[in-house]
């Protein structure tokens, strides 16, 4: 299952949904913009580990090449716009879970549940990254 499976929108919400997971992480705690840096590279690093190894899975190898393929353009996260605020940027990223979990359900559900796992695993990266509290990185705890 790979992207000719999937109409261009579709594709584009598989292959945004990582960095929108990890992005929702990094908002949840408030440990500045250095953190959220730290956080969303350790994303990108996990992604960048799969698309260089693979894994068993060919949604999940697909969506980490596309994803490897915006960040080598700088492309933006598409769909994400970043005049909201922090809950509406939340929203947008719980939003985008939702309609990919249904979506793959619907079209790849042989695929849906170790993609899901995946895509956790790249927000839990995330999470991992950064110290929370503290100041100028001294003093505070990892998550």
């Amino acid at each position: 299952m790979v992207y000719k499976d999937f109409t261009p929108a579709e594709w584009q919400k598989i292959i945004t949904l990582p960095q929108l997971a990890a992005l929702y992480v990094s908002l949840a705690s408030p440990g500045g913009i250095l953190s959220i840096i730290k956080e969303m590279l350790a994303a990108s690093s996990h992604i960048a580990s799969t698309a260089r190894q693979g894994s068993s899975n060919a949604l999940i190898d697909a969506a980490a090449a596309g994803i490897q393929e915006l960040l080598a353009n700088r492309q933006q996260i598409e769909g994400l716009d970043i005049n909201l605020d922090q809950a509406g940027i939340q929203d947008r990223c719980l939003d985008t879970c939702r309609a990919v979990a249904a979506l793959l359900e619907k079209k790849a559900p042989e695929e849906a549940e170790e993609y899901k796992q995946w895509v956790y695993a790249v927000a839990l990266e995330s999470a991992k990254a950064a110290k929370e509290g503290g100041f100028l990185g001294i003093g505070g705890i990892q998550i």
